[in-house]
Parts: structure tokens; sequence; C-alpha cells
């Protein structure tokens, strides 16, 4: 982790909901993991 990364604020769930999901809205689902790999294969 870098510094910039620490200093980085945490993501707002809520509001990535409200902006992403729902009809026409292009997704189905968010998930938010505190950390994952290179790819998505761990989710």
């Amino acid at each position: 982790m870098t510094e910039r990364d620490r200093l980085r604020a945490p993501l707002d769930e809520g509001a990535l909901r409200a902006e992403l999901i729902g009809t026409g809205l292009g997704w189905r689902q968010l998930e938010i993991v505190e950390q994952t790999g290179s790819t998505n294969a761990d989710l």
C-alpha cells in the first residue's frame, strides 16, 4: 500500500449504489471488498 492509498478516502458504498444500481443504469449488484488480487477471480 502506498502513501497515496493510505490518504485516499474510503468508498461510500451507499453513494455508489445510488449512482450505479437500478433500472437503466447498467449494474444489478455492487460488492465492495477491503482488498482483492489483480483479477476478479477471487470475487
